[in-house]
Order: C-alpha cells, then sequence, then structure tokens
C-alpha cells in the first residue's frame, strides 16, 4: 500500500514551495541506547511534483560516552503529499552522508561510514516538523540508528493524542486534541447539540499506562431523544433531529480548511497503512444487551461520512467492530484489523490512501441506547506487524526459526545472492533492508543483515545470518 502512496503522490496537491526551515528536538537510538542529542536544524523543499527533498544537517550522535559527529543527510525527491493543512513524507534511499559545514568539527564521520540505507517518514503542520529517519549502519556495527526529529516524534504513524492526555475547549466542553464529538459540529442542527457535552477528561485510566486521563464518551437525552456519545478524527455533523438520520454523521473532507479549538483540522492525515487498530476500553451501558463500536476507515482523502449515505470509492481499508460488550465494567483491550483486500481497485485504478477517520460511539445503534450510556477509551494505537513468522533462502525454510533468536547460519551457499533471502511477515505494509559484508580473506563466506521494518519506521528487527559453502542449512 505504500507503494500506491508513492506512485500516486505525484498527482495530488503538487505545488512549487520555497524551502521550508524547521529547529527541532533529536533523540538518537543507538544499539538500544537511547540519547537527546540536543536541537538541530532541518530543511525540506517541496519540489512540486509529489516529492520533496530534505536535508539534515550536522548531524551527531553519542555513542560509548563519545561524540560521533557524522555529517548532513540530504535526501532526495522523497514522496511527498500536502493537503489544506498537513504535509506527510515518506520513502528509503541509499547514500553516504556529506561531510558537514560546521567549522569548530574537525572531522565528518559520513563519508568514512560509506553508503546506507536510510528511511524516512513524517509529517509538518503548523509550522512544525516531526520525523522518524533510520539509518541502517550495521556494516559499521552500529546497528539500525533511530533518529527521531521534532516535538511528538514517536507519534509518526499514529494518530496525534491517541493516549487521550491533552484537550482543549469546545466552547465550554472538554474534546481531546485531534478528536471531535458535538462540541464542535456542523450541520443544520449544530445548534441545538453543540452546549451539550458527550465528552470529558476523567482520571480512570487503562491497565499498564503511562498516562494520566482517559476520554469518557456519554450519551444524553436532547429533546426525549438518546443521542449516542461519539467521538471522531474527523467532523461531527448534526443534520437531523432523526437519531438514526444518516445526515447525522461523522466525516471528513481533507480539502476543508476549517480547523477545531486547538487549531488542527478535522481529519487524520496517513503516513503509513496499519494492519490492525486496538485500544482500551471500558463500557458502562445504561442496559444491558446493548454494544459499543469503533470503525477506522482509510480513504483517498475526499469527502466521506460514517454512516455511509451511499456506496464510496475512495475508500482503500476499514476495520470495524460493532460487537463491543460490557465485559463486567471492565477495561478490556479492543483490535480490530484492517480489510484492504475488499476494497483492493483493479490495475491502473488504484487510490491513494491518504487520510483515516475514526468513530468510536457509545452505541453500535444510532439512537438505540439510552441517555445513560458510557465509554471509556484510552491508549489507541495504530498496530504495525514486522516480525518474521520464518525466514528462508532460496526457498529452503531456515530449520529451528524462533522470531525471538536473531543469529543464523546459512551453508551450502554458491554465489551468494540477498534476492534469494525471504521472510514470511504476515503484512503487506512493512519494509526491509540487506545489508551484505563480505569476508574478504575467504571469498563466497560472509554476513548479512537482514532488518524487517514496521510500516510506521518506529519498530526494527535485525537477523545475522552468516553464510559459507559447504552443505545444508544449519541455525
Amino acid at each position: 500500500m505504500k507503494k500506491i502512496f508513492t506512485l500516486l503522490a505525484s498527482a495530488l496537491f503538487a505545488v512549487t514551495v520555497s524551502a521550508e526551515s524547521y529547529t527541532g528536538a533529536l533523540k538518537v537510538t543507538v544499539n538500544g541506547i537511547s540519547t537527546d542529542a540536543g536541537n538541530a536544524n532541518v530543511e525540506m523543499t517541496p519540489n512540486g511534483d509529489g516529492t520533496c527533498n530534505f536535508s539534515l544537517k550536522n548531524f551527531m550522535f553519542v555513542e560509548g560516552g563519545q561524540q560521533m559527529p557524522v555529517g548532513t543527510i540530504n535526501l532526495k525527491n522523497i514522496p511527498y503529499d500536502k493537503a489544506s493543512a498537513v504535509a506527510v513524507f515518506s520513502g528509503d534511499q541509499e547514500l553516504t552522508i556529506a561531510d558537514g559545514d560546521d567549522p569548530s568539527v574537525p572531522f565528518w564521520m559520513g563519508s568514512m561510514l560509506g553508503e546506507m540505507p536510510i528511511f524516512i517518514q513524517g509529517s509538518t503542520y503548523n509550522g512544525k516538523m516531526k520525523a522518524v529517519i533510520l539509518i541502517d549502519a550495521n556494516k559499521n556495527n552500529l546497528g539500525v540508528i533511530k533518529v527521531l526529529f521534532g516535538e511528538n516524534a514517536d507519534e509518526v504513524g499514529q494518530i496525534p493524542n491517541s493516549g487521550f492526555e491533552k484537550y482543549h475547549k469546545a466552547g465550554s466542553i472538554d474534546e481531546a486534541n485531534a478528536w471531535h464529538s458535538f462540541g464542535s459540529c456542523d450541520g443544520k442542527f449544530a445548534s441545538m447539540v453543540k452546549g451539550t457535552a458527550h465528552t470529558e477528561a476523567v482520571k480512570d485510566v487503562c491497565p499498564g499506562t503511562t498516562g494520566t486521563t482517559s476520554l469518557r464518551i456519554f450519551s444524553t437525552s436532547i429533546l426525549g431523544i438518546s443521542a449516542n456519545g461519539t467521538v471522531t478524527t474527523g467532523r461531527m455533523s448534526a443534520g437531523s433531529v432523526s437519531a438514526t438520520d444518516k445526515s447525522n454523521h461523522a466525516y471528513l473532507d481533507m480539502s476543508k480548511t476549517d480547523v477545531d479549538g486547538n487549531g488542527d483540522p478535522f481529519y487524520a492525515a496517513l503516513t503509513a497503512f496499519p494492519d490492525s487498530i486496538g485500544v482500551w476500553m471500558k463500557y458502562n451501558p445504561g442496559k444491558s444487551g446493548l454494544k459499543a463500536s469503533i470503525s477506522a476507515v482509510i480513504t483517498d482523502g475526499t469527502y466521506y461520512q460514517d454512516p455511509e449515505d451511499k456506496t464510496y470509492n475512495n475508500v482503500v481499508a476499514k476495520a470495524s467492530n460493532t460487537d463491543i460488550e460490557e465485559n463486567g465494567g471492565s477495561w478490556q483491550y479492543v483490535t480490530v484489523p484492517f480489510d484492504y483486500a475488499s476494497y483492493e481497485k483493479p490495475e491502473g485504478q488504484e487510490i491513494a490512501g491518504r487520510a483515516m477517520l475514526v468513530t468510536m460511539s457509545t452505541c453500535a445503534t444510532p439512537g438505540g441506547g439510552t441517555g445513560n450510556d458510557n465509554l471509556y477509551v484510552d491508549d489507541l494505537r495504530l498496530i504495525y506487524n514486522y516480525k518474521p513468522q520464518a525466514l528462508s533462502y532460496n526457498g529452503v525454510a531456515f530449520a529451528d526459526f524462533a522470531t525471538d533468536k536473531f543469529e543464523y547460519t546459512l551453508t551450502g551457499v554458491d554465489n551468494f545472492d540477498e534476492d534469494f533471502l525471504t521472510a514470511v511477515v504476515p503484512t503487506d505494509e512493512y519494509e526491509e533492508s540487506k545489508v551484505v559484508v563480505e569476508d574478504e580473506e575467504n571469498p563466497g563466506n560472509g554476513t548479512v543483515f537482514y532488518t524487517l521494518i514496521s510500516g510506521d519506521f518506529q519498530n526494527t528487527v535485525t537477523y545475522t545470518i552468516h553464510y559459507a559453502g559447504t552443505t545444508g542449512i544449519n541455525v
């Protein structure tokens, strides 16, 4: 699916813009150890053809207590897509890091490290950038270097504020940042419902969280009619006094420039394509037998509403669960897989996934609840599969493979070909990097570092595979 983004981004919102400069904090992880690397400057230049150029100048990090001056990372023609407010970018290249230009640094390591695979993903909004950069430096015994740039860079690939820790006011009503309910709705009857709260921040949090608040969503009774409590990444529209009328819905439309009370748009832009969505929920309905719901729909960013009022052809994938039970009023973790296969388009008619509409409600049936239904939600995550179930070379599976066993020996190999090394991963939405280091003293022998990367570039796993020319596959 990322390939569709890469292929089609050039057709979307391509405009020529001058270079943009961003300053943000760097956090660098090397061999599992994370350090704050101070502030850095990034320059991005949209090229007007669905790509951009990215430059991180004078990159340095600390390894083993020593300052490591690497250089300047210059990435060219990275796939780039800009909507009304948010720009996203994602891509990978192999390159040699250039020397920096800070005169106080006597030497730079970039050219010494040689050509390395580099992956980047991120977004810009309201004058700020957040990005994750992966540098596969395995051939230099530095593993995969992870660089986070900007505030909340660990949210790249996630819906902002999915821990429901930050809030703003919609009138007098608490709305979680990047999430919306009736306090910020539009529609014919917006004035009737805007003053009635359906959300609030509470201190009842899910097990294992590091946060201090969750979001309580609750139903009300308006003019004697039960109104479900609903929250969405899009915008609510109140178009009818009938609870079952589909003119009451959540929607997204990336062409709109409206923003909420925190200055956020009424849509969630995508940088990657998740395999499932997971969220902690605690459901206390006003009567037995009711079911809560969650729906997540990936679209091309043009108008889409939930519930649908017609057949929409701009859908890339859906995840839906309308059967969430009370579970004794206790916290439960709900995961829902995305269905991409049902929405695949014929060759030549593919569409690019650009936005996601997530909607959660106190009752799966519009108007079917009571005026006293409560749904607590916390720590929502988009889940990206990347860990392999098997490895093989030239069609022969590695014996005794285990996901958490990271080193193998492959023998009986003539003319090792990295293309013959494959992984079985329960998704198409992952990336991989293969770095081959040949043994110059023993021709035909060597080591390959095989790295599997999650679709959001936040997680990696590397397998070290030694190959030699004897017989069979040994583990």
